[in-house]
């Protein structure tokens, strides 16, 4: 894949300053400081590069689709235990359409194979004027920046832009670090 100009760029100033800084840039603590544990083989391996790999394209996609497949139900509690509730918006969207642009079945498949690249996933919940929930939409894991600094519960932010909050994201968290977005 070609680097853009901007990556170049990058790329040679940080070349620059590790040569000058005396750290060799593949030195583990350099590493581990800029967000990413090196591999034993030294390879660095991310997301992206593990899924150009057909084996685990193919497991993620198997994995991602079977899970999507299953019914989506939603339930309430009642005296009795669980009572499944067919008529409620909430299942209707999940459903029917969790968002305009996805069935179910994209839209959960998306979320698994989240779950199994990065080991988080997200969905950010659109709200009409009156509060009631109409879509869900996707969010890539590792463009979720979580801050804790004002309260216990993360504010988080896509790509630096406007933060949402938790009442406007469905999180599930797997095995990655809430901190980083990417498995830990």
């Amino acid at each position: 894949m070609k680097k853009s100009f901007l990556q170049r760029v990058a790329g040679g100033i940080a070349k620059r300053a590790a040569k000058f800084a005396g750290i060799p840039l593949r030195d583990p603590a350099l590493v581990a400081m800029l967000g990413r544990t090196p591999a034993s083989s030294g390879i660095d391996v991310d997301e992206a590069k593990a899924l150009n790999f057909s084996a685990v394209w193919c497991a993620v996609n198997l994995i991602s689709g079977t899970v999507a497949s299953l019914p989506i139900n939603v339930y309430k509690r009642s005296g009795k235990g669980f009572e499944e509730v067919l008529n409620h918006p909430i299942a209707r969207l999940l459903q029917l359409a969790p968002n305009v642009e996805m069935t179910p079945f994209i839209f959960f498949e998306t979320l698994q194979a989240h779950m199994l690249t990065y080991g988080n996933c997200y969905a950010k919940i659109e709200r009409d004027t009156d509060g009631n929930i109409v879509n869900l939409w996707p969010v890539m894991p590792n463009q979720i920046e979580p801050n804790y600094a004002m309260s216990f519960m993360p504010i988080m932010r896509v790509n630096r832009m406007k933060p949402f909050f938790p009442k406007t994201c469905f999180t599930c968290l797997g095995l990655a670090s809430m901190e980083s977005g990417a498995m830990a």
